[in-house]
């Protein structure tokens, strides 16, 4: 850089040149942050993407099938701690809904297209940045071109900045707790409505032999053995003959 007189100043020179490396670090953080997170945004999409299809597939090809014991009754088979194979159908669905939700709420892989054009341009940034650094090195430009390249640059950098995504410089572990926290509350919760419901009810009615009372048979699956069950059921077709 030169002064009034055409002479060098040098700790104008030396300004400049701290000026530059500051803004060319400061492009690069930006840069590696946009496109840091635009790899985590493609990654959960694509892993949300995928979980969602297998949810579907799951729920649309076991919703053609009928739930029943072997001996074709109304009672569900207990697959363990007392849920159902029906609940976890149920629990599949919600949680392709959930998914669904989510994916459409977030938005993760047109965000991750967005951080990925925004590094692209800081990475044009930091380009520019070095190179009129080179050029100021070796005196290719005089002061006139150099503010010009200057403005153009900072006209870029304002531009980018006000268009520009959050970027997450430190990650909040809270959110990550409290949406592992949610998840298991709504399991919790799940699993006591299944196995509160789990016992279905066999109500059959019988007539008396004069055709005027009406009598009700409620048993759980947990209560009555299922042959003494199978046994109700037959004498309950007799009394109905």
């Amino acid at each position: 850089m030169t002064d009034s007189n055409g002479r060098k100043n040098s700790s104008a020179t030396i300004d400049f040149f701290e000026t530059l490396n500051k803004w060319l670090t400061r492009c690069q953080e930006a840069r590696d942050g946009h496109y840091k997170r635009s790899e985590a945004l493609f990654a959960r999409a694509q892993v949300l993407g995928y979980a969602l299809i297998y949810c579907t597939i799951f729920v649309t090809a076991f919703s053609f099938f009928q739930f029943s014991s072997s001996n074709d009754t109304s009672v569900s088979v207990d697959m363990f701690y007392g849920i159902t194979n029906q609940y976890i159908v149920i629990f599949v669905g919600v949680a392709a809904a959930v998914i669904s939700g989510t994916t459409t709420q977030s938005r993760h892989g047109e965000r991750a297209e967005v951080h990925r054009s925004l590094a692209a341009r800081y990475a044009n940034l930091v380009r520019n940045v070095e190179a009129l650094t080179l050029k100021a090195k070796t005196s290719l430009v005089n002061d006139e071109q150099t503010l010009k390249e200057l403005d153009n640059i900072v006209t870029q950098w304002n531009y980018l900045s006000e268009n520009s995504l959050l970027t997450v410089h430190k990650p909040e572990r809270w959110k990550v707790f409290f949406n592992i926290i949610l998840a298991c509350l709504i399991t919790g919760l799940f699993y006591l409505v299944s196995t509160s419901t789990s016992k279905s009810s066999v109500v059959e009615t019988i007539p008396k032999a004069n055709g005027s009372t009406v009598i009700n048979l409620n048993c759980t699956n947990n209560e009555l053995p299922e042959e003494l069950v199978n046994a109700l059921k037959m004498h309950v077709q007799l009394y109905k003959k």
